[in-house]
């Protein structure tokens, strides 16, 4: 197979003058697969990659060999720069509120917005809906953790 090469762009790099903490915004050359799944490993971790890849159909050990995002493995730059995102999601989820809007109107994206603000368990059964669900490329779970004792304002597709 041919050897696939994507480069993501670091576009921005600032530093906080309060923590010191370096800040990197990505910005995406072109909309493959491959780009999304640099950018998705960086800001959200390899598992929102892994689902991201999975949810096209494709195998991710296969996809993420055949992969280098600025001539670094999946894997690496995901080490590299999620830690980084994460500590500042953290930081900024602290002191503001977070937005969740849903951008489709379908009951998978409404039962997303309403695990997090009913718990996985009543949002299922509000819905009916035992099968597994992907909201932003994570886990039904997953996603609901990552907001778990966060200030979350839910709003619908229309608001």
């Amino acid at each position: 197979m041919k050897r696939l090469t994507y480069t993501v762009t670091m576009c921005a790099l600032a530093f906080s003058s309060t923590a010191f903490a370096s800040k990197v915004k990505f910005e995406a050359l072109n909309d493959g697969l491959a780009t999304q799944a640099c950018i998705v490993s960086a800001t959200e971790g390899l598992e929102a990659a892994k689902a991201l890849v999975q949810n096209q159909g494709l195998h991710f050990n296969t996809f993420k060999a055949s992969v280098s995002c600025n001539n670094q493995s999946l894997t690496a730059f995901s080490r590299q720069y999620a830690m980084t995102a994460k500590s500042t999601l953290e930081d900024a989820s602290q002191n503001k509120r977070i937005r969740l809007v849903a951008t489709k109107t379908d009951s998978a994206s409404q039962l997303c917005l309403d695990a997090v603000a009913l718990g996985e368990e009543a949002a299922r059964a509000k819905h009916n809906f035992n099968g597994p669900v992907s909201c932003n490329y994570k886990t039904l779970s997953n996603f609901v953790r990552r907001f778990k004792n966060k200030q979350v304002e839910i709003m619908s597709a229309g608001e």
